[in-house]
């Protein structure tokens, strides 16, 4: 008669983490969000997709892990898996979200007319998206988001102030907080000369 041997861990396999969902806590850091199911558990480690090990948050019944020193604006994904000294868990679900987006920075970019005045904003993260804002309300090409960090607003009103602002979103379109306001004068037109006789 042979007699095996049959480990706890081996009769009960630890059970996955359900419901991953990812957090963007800040621009270089996010919260991977999950329900522990495990009971004699000794962490949690987070992967990406290409099954490399990115992350161990150690302890029992966890119900986050936070992941820091990532790039702004950047997708991650992520799964999980539980584990103790004897086993590890089956994957959790995956789920994937991009870190947040500074707020940039406005600039005059030194440029205008009478009916028009150049913007110019600091370039945000991996390509994010830009809002410049004009907050009394102007004429063309500005209340729009673009690619484009270097503007021209058209369509103004001569020697005039306008206040403008810009933000940012990321690649879930998550915005910024808006950038401090700036305000510019268009120039004055040009005076007319209307010359007349000479008088004798």
């Amino acid at each position: 008669t042979e007699i095996y041997t049959l480990s706890l861990h081996d009769a009960l396999p630890i059970c996955a983490a359900t419901n991953l969902t990812a957090v963007a806590l800040s621009t270089t850091s996010i919260r991977w969000e999950f329900e522990d199911n495990a009971t004699g558990e000794e962490g949690v480690m987070l992967y990406d997709e290409t099954d490399t090990l990115q992350k161990i948050c150690i302890g029992e019944d966890l119900t986050f892990c936070v992941e820091e020193d990532l790039n702004e604006n950047t997708q991650y994904t992520r799964y999980a898996v539980i584990y103790n000294n004897e086993a590890e868990s089956t994957p959790s679900n995956s789920d994937s979200i991009y870190t947040l987006i500074s707020a940039p920075t406005l600039l005059f970019s030194g440029v205008k007319t009478d009916t028009s005045i150049g913007l110019l904003s600091s370039q945000p993260a991996n390509s994010g998206e830009l809002y410049f804002d004009c907050v009394e309300g102007c004429g063309d090409n500005i209340n729009v988001w673009t690619l484009d960090n270097n503007p021209t607003v058209t369509g103004l009103q001569n020697n005039t102030p306008y206040t403008f602002r810009v933000k940012a979103r990321n690649g879930d379109n998550v915005e910024s907080a808006y950038s401090g306001s700036t305000m510019i004068y268009t120039q004055a037109p040009a005076p007319t000369l209307t010359a007349g006789a000479l008088s004798t």
